[in-house]
C-alpha cells in the first residue's frame, strides 16, 4: 500500500471518531438538559407546596375570599408544573403519579374545606377542631407532595450526575482509543518506514563502497520499494560499464561528504536532545516474578528534565524511581503501571496527571523503543491547570452574581430574594447550610433568610420554620466578630476558635465557618453565613463569597427601595384616613377616596365648608415661614377632626391629613366627668386605706392576744392536768394548741400579702445571685442534717426592689427546700436564660413536683397540692411571689411532673438588663 494511501485511511479514521465524539456529547446533553428541567420543575412543586401551606392556613384563620383567591392562583400555577413533569424512567414516573393524585386529593379537601367556609359565612365562627382537622388533611397531602417532589428531585439530580459520568467516561474512552490508534499507526508506519529507508541507506553504501554485486531487498509495494528497484537497476546498469579513476575519486569524495553530513546530523540531534524544551528521560522497567512493572531506573534525561522537575541528573541517573522520588508508589501507582504496560507491550500512550511528590501537573507521552524499555517525554502544565482552574471559578461566580441580580426582579419578596442569594452562595461555596442576616436599628441580628438543610438538620423544640425567622440575635461569638470586625475570615476548628460560644442543644453540628460581612454605604449591614463545607473551607472560597456579597447586598437594597416605592406611590390612594390637597385660595385640587368617603360634602362647598374654617389665617402663617406644618382640632358640624396641615414648596400648594376624632372628644368630656368621679373615689379610698391600715393593727394585735390565750391554756392543761385527761382529751388539746399556731401563722402571712400590696416600690440594681446565696446558707444551717446541693449561677443582676425581690427568692427557695424533704440528695438551682429577648430566671428542684392539671390553683391564696401531713405550710407564699412579680410588671409561671420536681419560672418588666 502507497504511504500516500495509508495517510489517507489514518485520517479519515481520525475525522470518524472525532465525528462519533461529538455526537455522543451532544445527545448526553440533551439527555442532562431534560434531567435538568424535570429536576426545577420537581423543586418548584416543592416550593409550591410549602406556600400553598401558608395559603391555605392564612384562609382557615381568616375565611376572606382574597385568601382563597390567592390559594386558587398559586394552585393554577402549581397545576401548570404538575403537566410539565414527565420524567423517563418507572420510579420517576411513578413519584410523578404519586405527586398528581395527592394535589388532586389536595385539591378536593381544599374544595370541601371552602364549601364548608362559604356555608358558614354570616353563622357562628367555625370551631377549632374543624380547622384543625382540615389544616391536618391539608397538610398531609402537601406533605405527601414535598417529599415525592424532594425525591423526584433528588432522583433526577442523580440521574443527570450518572448521565454526565457516563459521558464522560464514554468521550475519555473514544478519546484513549483514538490516542493509542493514532500513536500505533504513528509509530509503525513511522518505524517502518524509517527502518525501509535504513535498509535502502545500507544498501547504498554498500553500492556506493564499489560492491556492485549487492542488492536491495525489495519488500515494499510502495515509493519505498520503487526506489529501492530503481537502485537495483541502477547497479545493474553500472555493472555494464567501467567507471573511470576519476569517477571513483568523485564518489569517494561523496561518500565522505556523506560521512560528515551524517556526523554533523548527529551533533545537532545531540544538541537538540540536551536543548529542547521538553522533558525527556529514557528508563528500563524493572518487573517481580510474575513479570508485573514494580520500578523503573532513569537511564538517561536531558537537561529540561532538571528545569521541568527540580531533580538534577545525577540525583535520578542510574536509580530507581522510588529511589530517587520518595512517595512516588503511594501518591502515583498508575504510572509505574503505565509505563510498564508500555515498555512489556509496545502500545505508546500520552495522559495528564498531577504528580503528588512534586506537588505538579504533567502531560506526559510515553512510547517503547525496544522491549522492557521506555521514553517518557513530558511538560509542566501546572501554570495551565492554575489558568484553567481560575477561569472556572472566575465564570462561576459571574455566572452565580448574574443569577443574584435576576432573582431581585423575579423575587416578589425580601425573604424569598434572601432564601435565593443563600442557595447561590451555598452551591458557590459548597456550603451544607446557612443564613443571611441584616443588622436591625436596635444593633441586633435578624435572620433574611435560612437554608432548607439547616432547618432539616436542626433539632431545636419547636423550630420556627419559614412563615417565622428568627429575631434579634444578639451579636456575640464567631458569627458577631464577621459583624464587629467588618472582615471576612473562615475557621475549619470552630470549636476551638478563641469566639466561640458554644451552640443550643439540638443546634446541627458546625465543623466548618465562613463569614462575609454585607456592607452597604461604608457600613457592616448585615452578614452571609455559611457552615460545613466538606474538607473545610478555602482562601478560594472565601474570595468567591467575598465577590458575591456585593451584589447580594444591591439585591437586597433593590428590593427594599421598590417595597419603599410602592409603598410611597399608594400611601395616599390606600391610606383609610382622609387627605386632601388645596391651593392657596382653597381650592379643592385632590381628594384621596377615604376623604368622599367620610366628607362628601367637601367636593361641593370647597372653601366653604366647616372643615376648611379660618383657612386664609392658617396659609398666612405657612407661607410667612413661621412654620411649614402644624396641627389643629376642627368641629365640622357633627363631627370633629384633627387636622395636619403642611406646605409642599415644590407645588405650592397645602396638603392635609385628616383623622376623625368625635369619640375622642366625646371620651374627653366624659372623662372631666370621670375625673371628678375618681377625684371623690381616690377620697374614699384614702379613708378605706386607713380602715384596713386599723384592722390589719387589730388583726396584728387584737387577734393575736385570744390565740395566745387558747395556746396558753392548752399547755397549762396539758401540763398540770395531765395525770386528769385520758389520751383523747390531750389529743384533743394539742390539736387546739395546733390550730391555733396555724391560726397565728395565717395571720402573719395574710398580713404579709398585705404589706406587699401596699409597699411604694424602692428601684434599684439587686445582685439575685448574692442575694439567693445568703437564703440557702440560712436554709442549709436551719436543716444542718439534711444534704442538699445548691447550684446558683452567679452574676444575675435585675432592676427592682430589693427588699421584694429577697421576699420573692426566699418563698421560692423555702418551697424548693421544702419539698426536696424526702430526697436523700437534694439539688436546687437558681439561674436565668434568655428567651425571645428578654431574661427569664427560674428556680428549679427535684423534689415532689405537681400535676399540671392543677398548676392554676400554685398562686391562689391558701390553695395547696399536698395535704398538711406530707408538707406543712399556709399556701400564701406563691401568692405573695404573684403578687410581688406583677408589681414589677412581670410574669410567673410553673411547670412540674409528680415526684420529678418542678420549676417556677418569672420575669421582670426591665427584663434583668
Amino acid at each position: 500500500m502507497k504511504i500516500r494511501t495509508q495517510f489517507i485511511i489514518t485520517t479519515s479514521l481520525f475525522a470518524i471518531m472525532l465525528i462519533v465524539v461529538a455526537a455522543s456529547v451532544l445527545i448526553t446533553n440533551q439527555q442532562v438538559q431534560r434531567l435538568d428541567a424535570q429536576e426545577e420543575i420537581a423543586r418548584r412543586i416543592e416550593q409550591g407546596t410549602t406556600e400553598l401551606t401558608y395559603l391555605a392556613g392564612d384562609y382557615l384563620l381568616h375565611g376572606e375570599s382574597q385568601q382563597r383567591a390567592r390559594w386558587e392562583s398559586r394552585f393554577a400555577s402549581f397545576s401548570a408544573d404538575l403537566l410539565s413533569l414527565a420524567p423517563g424512567d418507572a420510579e420517576a414516573q411513578a413519584l410523578a403519579s404519586n405527586i398528581k393524585a395527592n394535589a388532586q386529593r389536595l385539591r378536593a379537601v381544599f374544595t370541601e374545606v371552602a364549601s364548608t367556609m362559604d356555608g358558614a359565612q354570616g353563622q357562628d365562627p367555625l370551631s377549632t377542631a374543624f380547622v384543625q382537622v382540615s389544616w391536618s388533611r391539608m397538610a398531609v397531602q402537601n406533605q405527601g407532595i414535598s417529599f415525592d417532589a424532594s425525591r423526584l428531585s433528588r432522583q433526577l439530580n442523580r440521574q443527570a450526575s450518572q448521565t454526565k459520568q457516563t459521558n464522560i467516561m464514554l468521550v475519555l474512552a473514544l478519546i484513549a482509543v483514538f490516542a493509542a490508534y493514532f500513536t500505533a499507526n504513528y509509530l509503525l508506519m513511522f518505524r517502518r518506514t524509517l527502518k525501509s529507508l535504513a535498509e535502502l541507506h545500507a544498501g547504498a553504501r554498500t553500492i556506493g563502497s564499489g560492491n556492485l554485486d549487492f542488492t536491495i531487498a525489495e519488500k515494499r509495494a510502495d515509493e519505498i520499494g520503487d526506489l529501492s528497484r530503481a537502485f537495483n537497476r541502477m547497479t545493474a546498469n553500472l555493472k555494464s560499464v567501467t567507471a573511470s579513476k576519476a569517477d571513483l575519486e568523485r564518489q569517494i569524495t561523496e561518500r565522505k561528504k556523506a560521512e560528515e553530513a551524517l556526523k554533523q546530523s548527529e551533533e545537532k540531534y545531540r544538541s537538540l536532545f540536551t536543548s529542547m524544551s521538553t522533558g525527556y528521560a529514557y528508563c528500563k522497567i524493572e518487573v517481580d516474578a510474575k513479570d508485573t512493572p514494580v520500578d523503573f531506573t532513569y537511564i538517561e534525561v536531558n537537561d529540561a528534565f532538571e528545569r521541568l522537575t527540580g531533580l538534577s541528573k545525577a540525583s535520578v541517573t542510574g536509580k530507581k524511581v522510588t529511589q530517587a522520588i520518595p512517595g512516588i508508589k503511594e501518591q502515583n501507582p498508575e504510572i509505574i503501571t503505565t509505563y510498564g504496560n508500555v515498555a512489556l507491550t509496545g502500545a505508546p500512550t500520552a495522559f495528564e496527571v498531577f504528580f503528588g511528590p512534586l506537588q505538579i501537573w504533567l502531560t506526559i507521552s510515553v512510547y517503547s523503543p525496544r522491549k522492557g524499555y521506555f521514553v517518557a517525554l513530558f511538560d509542566n502544565i501546572t501554570e495551565r491547570k492554575g489558568a484553567e482552574e481560575r477561569a472556572i471559578r472566575q465564570k462561576e461566580i459571574q455566572e452565580a452574581i448574574n443569577r443574584v441580580l435576576e432573582a431581585t426582579v423575579a423575587c416578589a419578596t425580601e425573604e424569598d430574594l434572601g432564601r435565593v442569594c443563600l442557595t447561590i452562595a451555598e452551591r458557590l461555596t459548597e456550603s451544607k447550610f446557612g443564613f443571611i442576616g441584616k443588622v436591625n436599628s436596635p444593633g441586633r441580628l435578624d435572620d433574611i433568610a435560612i437554608s432548607d438543610p439547616g432547618w432539616e438538620a436542626c433539632q431545636i423544640e419547636a423550630p420556627v420554620g419559614h412563615g417565622r425567622l428568627p429575631r434579634g440575635f444578639t451579636i456575640h461569638g464567631i458569627y458577631g466578630r464577621v459583624l464587629l470586625d467588618g472582615k471576612a475570615f473562615f475557621t475549619n476548628d470552630p470549636a476551638s476558635h478563641p469566639d466561640r460560644i458554644g451552640l443550643p442543644e439540638g443546634h446541627p453540628p458546625l465543623t466548618s465557618f465562613l463569614g462575609i460581612p454585607l456592607i452597604g454605604e461604608g457600613k457592616t449591614t448585615g452578614m452571609l453565613a455559611l457552615g460545613n463545607r466538606e474538607g473545610g473551607y478555602r482562601p478560594e472560597d472565601q474570595q468567591a463569597a467575598e465577590a458575591l456579597a456585593p451584589a447580594i447586598v444591591e439585591a437586597i437594597q433593590r428590593k427594599q427601595a421598590e417595597s419603599q416605592l410602592v409603598h410611597l406611590a399608594s400611601f395616599p390612594q390606600l391610606n383609610p384616613m382622609p387627605v386632601i390637597e388645596v391651593d392657596a385660595a382653597g381650592n379643592i385640587k385632590y381628594l384621596n377616596p377615604a376623604a368622599m368617603a367620610h366628607i362628601p360634602a367637601l367636593s361641593t362647598l370647597g372653601r366653604n365648608h366647616p372643615f376648611l374654617a379660618g383657612w386664609e389665617g392658617l396659609v398666612n402663617n405657612l407661607q410667612s415661614g413661621a412654620a411649614r406644618s402644624f396641627t389643629r382640632d376642627v368641629n365640622a358640624g357633627d363631627s370633629w377632626w384633627e387636622q395636619t396641615v403642611a406646605y409642599v414648596p415644590s407645588t405650592r400648594d397645602f396638603r392635609i391629613y385628616g383623622r376623625d376624632i368625635t369619640e375622642r372628644k366625646r371620651a374627653e368630656e366624659e372623662i372631666k366627668g370621670l375625673v371628678a368621679e375618681l377625684s371623690r373615689r381616690a377620697t374614699d379610698l384614702e379613708a378605706s386605706n386607713r380602715e384596713m391600715e386599723s384592722f390589719s393593727y387589730s388583726v396584728s394585735h387584737d387577734l393575736r392576744a385570744p390565740l395566745r390565750s387558747m395556746d396558753g391554756f392548752s399547755t397549762a392543761l396539758l401540763e398540770d392536768y395531765a395525770d386528769r385527761l385520758d389520751e383523747q382529751g390531750k389529743d384533743w388539746l394539742r390539736r387546739i394548741r395546733a390550730s391555733s399556731q396555724l391560726m397565728a401563722q395565717l395571720i402573719d402571712d395574710i398580713l404579709g400579702l398585705s404589706r406587699v400590696v401596699r409597699a411604694e416600690l424602692q428601684l434599684q440594681r439587686v445582685n439575685l445571685s448574692d442575694t439567693a446565696s445568703a437564703i440557702a446558707e440560712r436554709l442549709k444551717s436551719a436543716q444542718p442534717e439534711r444534704h442538699v446541693e445548691f447550684d446558683i449561677m452567679p452574676n444575675i443582676e435585675a432592676r427592682g426592689d430589693a427588699n421584694l425581690l429577697r421576699l420573692a427568692l426566699e418563698n421560692l427557695l423555702g418551697n424548693a427546700f421544702k419539698f426536696t424533704a424526702r430526697r436523700q440528695t437534694a439539688r436546687i438551682e437558681f439561674g436565668a436564660s434568655e428567651q425571645d429577648g428578654a431574661t427569664v430566671y427560674f428556680v428549679r428542684d427535684n423534689g415532689a413536683g405537681f400535676d399540671m392539671q392543677y398548676a392554676e390553683k400554685l398562686f391562689r391564696p391558701f390553695q395547696r397540692l399536698h395535704s398538711e401531713k406530707e408538707f406543712t405550710g399556709t399556701g400564701i407564699g406563691l401568692a405573695t411571689v404573684q403578687r410581688i412579680i406583677k408589681r414589677h410588671g412581670g410574669n410567673v409561671w410553673a411547670e412540674g411532673e409528680p415526684g420529678k420536681g418542678s420549676t417556677f419560672h418569672f420575669t421582670l418588666a426591665q427584663g434583668g438588663k
